[in-house]
């Protein structure tokens, strides 16, 4: 309340800009929907909705920036892609937020973990094998159980971290590095505890840098893949699975990157052994003997091989071919969503 010089009495409100800077809260995964993304966005707000600091965009996106006609119409119908739609979710759960001070809203569609949550959820409404089933229902609990402990423990470190592939290449560094000390730090405190502090002050609000940020969240999907039990899929469950992300990922080293360090920790003498039997001598799990090569069973095993391989290019096609239209005619510009959302310290 402030009294003017003649005396009367105003009411005033002063803007508070102050950022707690405090550690995430847990939460628990929510493998099932896409709602433990959301969830982390939603706690990210109320640790900083009072200051400049934007949420990771792996979370529900771009803060994509509300403040012309073209902008809200735009926001309006690209928001979701065509798969998010098929999912159900809508974005009028999300109130605006005022950040630098203009209005924003999330790009649903240019998320990673929300996005590819429901992409995978909605894989079950297809025919998928039992492993393959619970190979999706996995993932997506592994990668959020692994969010937890980078955002929360703050001692994450990357099972698999490079391959050959991505050496050769130089996709990206060892993420592993980030944690090791210098010779001098070893000599202070000794290569273990200098090494645990490293990787706190790493993890320490890593939320406020949106680089280092998606850096984390990248290591960690090798090991919420599991190549080993990737390795008992046949061809067409691996591409099936390939093509869940939409074509723009591949723009990207990151994305390359997780995918060749998984392939490459994949038991390819088992990947191959799965394959032969299912596509050439499919009897030989019943019988348990090779029957590709014996008169009348290999006609049989050969005849039900086909089949097989029919179904799966058949599934493949259809894949490419609806990804292609949406992703042309459908879904939205990632360029232009990026051009016109607010831009992370480190840009």
């Amino acid at each position: 309340t402030l009294r003017t010089s003649t005396g009367e009495t105003k009411e005033t409100s002063v803007k508070n800009n102050i950022c707690k800077k405090k550690s995430p809260t847990p939460i628990s995964p929510v493998p099932q929907n896409p709602n433990y993304y959301k969830n982390r966005y939603l706690d990210f707000l109320q640790r900083h909705g009072s200051c400049n600091h934007l949420p990771p965009d792996y979370y529900l996106g771009a803060m994509f920036v509300l403040d012309t006609k073209e902008h809200k119409d735009y926001y309006e119908k690209y928001v979701l892609t065509s798969k998010l739609k098929e999912y159900g979710v809508s974005h009028k759960e999300l109130s605006p937020i005022t950040k630098q001070g203009k209005e924003v809203k999330p790009f649903l569609a240019d998320s990673y973990g929300f996005k590819y949550c429901a992409y995978f959820t909605l894989l079950e409404k297809e025919s998928l094998k039992d492993i393959v089933r619970k190979w999706v229902i996995d993932v997506r609990k592994n990668l959020q159980i692994l969010m937890e402990q980078g955002l929360i423990q703050k001692n994450y470190e990357a099972k698999y971290d490079t391959s050959l592939i991505v050496e050769l290449l130089k996709l990206q560094n060892k993420y592993n590095n980030n944690f090791e000390p210098t010779n001098i730090e070893k000599q202070k405190v000794g290569y273990k505890d200098a090494k645990k502090a490293k990787m706190e002050k790493f993890y320490t609000n890593i939320e406020l840098n949106n680089k280092h940020f998606r850096e984390f969240a990248f290591a960690t999907h090798p090991e919420a893949y599991m190549p080993k039990v990737m390795s008992k899929f046949t061809f067409g469950d691996l591409s099936i699975i390939g093509m869940t992300p939409d074509f723009k990922e591949w723009d990207d080293n990151a994305t390359w990157a997780q995918a060749s360090i998984t392939f490459e920790n994949m038991d390819h003498l088992k990947r191959l052994t799965v394959n032969y039997i299912y596509y050439r001598d499919p009897l030989y799990p019943i019988l348990k003997v090779p029957t590709a090569e014996i008169p009348y069973l290999g006609v049989i095993t050969r005849a039900v091989g086909l089949f097989n391989t029919i179904v799966d290019s058949i599934k493949v096609v259809n894949k490419v071919t609806q990804k292609v239209y949406a992703e042309t005619f459908v879904d939205y510009d990632r360029e232009y969503v990026r051009k016109n959302s607010l831009k992370y310290e480190e840009e």
